[in-house]
């Protein structure tokens, strides 16, 4: 019994090719001449199909009638030269075609293609755990230099040094909400860093939902703390950066979820109408309207 090995997903194979360039004059030229010199029909027809067989079937009929014929011989017989013939370039037929086959070769140098390195794979996991090494030596550090003096211990819980990766939203309301000294400005900052991070660093887009959740938790404080600008001109920032290019979906997942500027009806500090607000994520430009970042000059 023949079988034929039909071909599965495991057998597909990627190779690198080099971009395309485009032809040559001389190359289209050498190309044309190469296919005139190898014409299986130009003196006397070289390519018959009705008296061409396939050599693996030949030879496997060969085989068994020879079995048949001799069944105490242990060895099969070689394919019958005739039919190997069809596998084999004829030698008379490139000699004559050698020197446009030469040209045709000069004409596309064959270049080695360098296979790309790959980088490392970092989960999402690996950056977790990082993080969370990171806060448990800061923690020690901090157990440490307990006996120093801590404001903060005798107004209530300690307070926070940085917005982690880990909790970030937790992190930026418990730093907005420390009231024995005035933190906004540096939670804000500090969390407009947690979203870049989180744009920035992303594996395959694998922390575009954090970087969204943090600038909603970020809009929301901006609006109850009264400080319109610092998340306006953040916007526009993230617009300018994100409206195109690697990070383009971020602006597609900001628009979807409808965050646009803080408007003059949420805050008092506020420029910006509901219909100059709505704008930011419908027009094209990534251009800041001077009357509509911030009320810095005024």
């Amino acid at each position: 019994m023949y079988v034929n090995r039909l071909p599965t997903i495991e057998d597909l194979r990627e190779y690198q090719f080099a971009p395309p360039e485009p032809s040559t004059e001389s190359q289209r030229r050498a190309a044309s001449v190469f296919i005139d010199a190898l014409d299986l029909a130009a003196d006397e027809e070289q390519l018959r199909p009705k008296m061409t067989f396939n050599p693996v079937l030949q030879h496997l009929y060969q085989s068994i009638q020879h079995r048949a014929l001799n069944p105490e011989e242990p060895s099969l017989p070689e394919l019958d030269e005739n039919i190997a013939a069809y596998v084999k370039p004829d030698q008379a037929f490139f000699e004559r075609a050698e020197k446009e086959v030469q040209i045709f070769r000069e004409s596309f140098e064959l270049k080695n293609v360098e296979k790309e390195t790959r980088r490392k794979r970092v989960s999402w996991r690996d950056l977790v755990l990082k993080e969370e090494t990171k806060e448990t030596k800061a923690k020690e550090q901090a157990e440490v230099e307990e006996t120093k003096e801590k404001p903060g211990n005798m107004f209530g819980p300690e307070e926070i040094k940085d917005i982690s990766v880990v909790n970030p939203i937790k992190d930026f309301q418990k730093m907005i909400n420390e009231r024995h000294r005035d933190r906004v400005s540096e939670a804000i900052g500090k969390m407009k860093n947690i979203v870049k991070r989180f744009i920035n660093e992303s594996l395959k887009e694998s922390t575009y939902e954090n970087a969204l959740e943090c600038l909603m938790a970020l809009r929301d404080s901006c609006v109850k703390e009264d400080e319109p600008i610092e998340f306006n001109d953040f916007l526009w920032e993230l617009k300018k950066k994100c409206s195109r290019g690697e990070h383009k979906k971020v602006w597609n997942m900001i628009r979807k979820n409808k965050i646009t500027l803080i408007t003059k009806e949420e805050s008092i500090n506020s420029l910006i109408a509901v219909s100059e607000a709505e704008k930011v994520t419908s027009i094209a430009h990534s251009v800041v309207p001077r009357n509509q970042c911030s009320c810095r000059d005024s």
